[in-house]
């Protein structure tokens, strides 16, 4: 089997070529986050000073102030699309457990957050579609599935912006910028992943083998942080990429071939 992979070019390089992108927002993550990150001197707060509920007002401002007016600034996209959670039903139909903590935490929260959170969100989606956004939904699809769908499809080049590291492979794709937060995703750099540097490229493999807890879908048993540092160490970039195909396309021959190609048996 050959194993071959492909340099990309500098990112700096890259974000010059990609004059006036479409923007494609991760549009609940960066809400989220906008709203949760920041604080709100007006808040709701408990008896022992914790804060309970932020006004939905105050996460508008966040969202407007730290994500969409640098967007315009730096940027300058021909369009934006803002990708809104369609739900997780076709996920769940594959792995029943997944995301289902996430499902029993958000019925038992504060019924006051569960009405500012609506607001919030509601209010996003209106200023942004009378900005002339095009916003998309997919029932029963996540919305990160939709924006590799735009990624791989959209002939032009695209500036995708979320939170969600599960994202950073699009990185890769020659026609796509990733800003994850404020950071940009370069594409032979390291991003964090439970306090180990993953390549973009391999972020599908490691969540593969050693699971997301954020997700609630686990890995290959005996497979942690650890055993994926020998790995890398072991098969070194290539090796890991040829494996990852092999696991896609479900041919378990190819699998063992690239182990003995690379002696380990892990």
């Amino acid at each position: 089997m050959e194993i071959k992979t492909t340099r990309l070019m500098p990112v700096e390089s890259r974000l010059e070529t990609i004059h006036r992108p479409k923007a494609v927002l991760d549009l609940r993550g960066l809400i989220m986050h906008a709203y949760h990150g920041s604080r709100d001197p007006d808040a709701i707060l408990a008896a022992d000073g914790r804060t309970l509920v932020k006004r939905a007002s105050f996460g508008l401002f966040a969202f407007s102030e730290r994500y969409l007016a640098p967007l315009f600034e730096k940027f300058a996209p021909i369009d934006v699309v803002c990708v809104k959670e369609g739900g997780n039903d076709i996920r769940r139909a594959i792995y029943p457990e997944y995301k289902a903590k996430r499902a029993k935490e958000k019925e038992a929260q504060d019924p006051r957050l569960t009405e500012q959170l609506s607001l919030l969100i509601s209010g996003v989606e209106k200023l942004m579609a009378n900005l002339g956004c095009t916003m998309i939904e997919v029932p029963k699809v996540e919305a990160d599935d939709v924006i590799a769908m735009i990624c791989h499809r959209y002939p032009g080049n695209v500036l995708v912006h979320t939170r969600d590291a599960d994202l950073a492979p699009l990185a890769c794709l020659p026609n796509t910028v990733v800003m994850l937060g404020e950071n940009l995703v370069e594409p032979e750099e390291p991003i964090t992943l439970d306090g180990l540097p993953v390549l973009p490229r391999h972020v599908t493999l490691y969540k593969a083998l050693v699971g997301d807890s954020s997700d609630e879908y686990p890995g290959v048993k005996g497979v942690g942080p650890a055993a994926w540092q020998s790995l890398v160490k072991t098969y070194q970039d290539e090796a890991l990429a040829g494996i990852e195909k092999a696991i896609m396309a479900d041919n378990r021959a190819e699998v063992l071939e690239a182990a003995n190609q690379y002696g380990d048996k892990v």
